[in-house]
């Protein structure tokens, strides 16, 4: 880039990589806007379609071709380099994925969390079910979308309303790729297993440590034994009812949870579980993270690249409704959520499956 001006570019505002919806119906151009910092509009004052391509992210993005982005976005790692300025006026992609926070409160006290931050942040703290049901609705019609996330800054299964919401997501927009991420302690019975069993693409379990004494320095208010049988339920659900459901066991690397011992008893436990094991390395909070695992090191963090989780963790997603096929879902239907959707039905107005 000698000699060319170089510009700071932004993945999700120009090239709709994502958009986040908070659970008061904020749009923010990112996940990692906590607090509201960025707002580009409201749903369902707005549609999404409308917010994004409206006049606040517009004036948003006029200021990386000024190159004079929001103090907010210079340390955003979403936010690179181009000495291309071409490419900040391009045509403006309506996005490829959406997180939609249902909900913003939280069963667990984790160390790095600031819920009484966040809470301050939001009008409401669970999603209103026809906001979500109308961006649904929307999210169907958009060209690039792919993928639901249903998580952002708290517990999705805490909202009264997730399994309604579940099901009416599948129903209604079958070929969504929906995400979810939890600490699964409410995923405590068989009947919510099933329904996320059949209507979840690919479900995130964090879950630290491998025993109760390495994961509750982490996950305070939680319980190792709890969260690991309602994960190890899951995949017990999803072997029976011949499900397609990828689930992911996210381990986030301590100082406390790092040992060869807590590590293979964690490999062992997937396997015998049957779900895919992810090492995460972080570096938060202050003082807690693995001094053995870090990114920096390529000697002890190559011995577990293979089970390296990435950013974005979407690559290990089996992405498998894009194209649009009613026979293929009708049999996806039949394979155990029949029952589920015949309750659901009437009420959704979701016609003949």
């Amino acid at each position: 880039m000698n000699n060319v001006e170089a510009y700071r570019y932004c993945g999700p505002l120009f090239d709709g990589f994502y958009i986040a919806v908070q659970s008061d119906g904020l749009v923010v151009c990112s996940c990692r806007d906590a607090w509201d910092v960025i707002s580009l509009g409201k749903v369902p004052d707005s549609s999404l379609y409308d917010i994004w391509h409206g006049g606040k992210a517009e004036a948003v993005r006029e200021m990386f071709r000024q190159n004079t982005p929001p103090d907010t976005c210079r340390n955003c790692p979403f936010v690179v380099a181009t000495s291309d300025k071409s490419k900040l006026y391009s045509k403006i992609k309506t996005p490829y994925m959406v997180f939609i926070e249902t909900n913003s409160t939280c069963n667990l006290r984790c160390k790095r969390c600031d819920r009484t931050r966040i809470l301050a942040n939001r009008e409401k703290p669970h999603m209103d079910i026809e906001t979500y049901k109308t961006l649904v609705d929307e999210l169907n019609t958009l060209e690039n979308f792919k993928f639901l996330i249903l998580h952002n800054y708290g517990e999705p299964f805490l909202h009264k309303a997730i399994y309604d919401m579940l099901l009416y997501t599948r129903a209604k927009a079958p070929f969504i790729n929906t995400y979810v991420s939890t600490n699964g302690l409410l995923l405590d019975t068989k009947e919510k297993q099933q329904i996320v069993a059949n209507t979840v693409d690919q479900i995130v379990f964090s879950i630290d440590g491998s025993s109760e004494v390495s994961y509750i320095q982490y996950r305070e208010g939680g319980n190792f034994e709890k969260a690991f049988n309602n994960m190890a339920s899951l995949a017990d659900i999803k072997r029976q009812a011949a499900s397609d459901i990828d689930i992911i066991w996210r381990y986030l690397l301590f100082k406390w949870n790092d040992s060869d011992e807590d590590m293979q008893r964690a490999i062992y436990l997937s396997e015998k579980t049957g779900v895919t094991l992810c090492w995460h390395i972080t570096s938060y909070p202050p003082g807690a993270q693995s001094a053995k695992y870090t990114w920096d090191d390529k000697l002890n963090t190559q011995r577990i690249e293979d089970r390296l989780w990435r950013e974005p963790p979407y690559g290990v997603l089996n992405v498998k409704r894009n194209n649009y096929d009613p026979k293929k879902w009708q049999s996806i239907a039949s394979l155990g959520v029949s029952g589920y959707f015949a309750r659901y039905k009437e009420r959704f107005g979701c016609g003949k499956l």
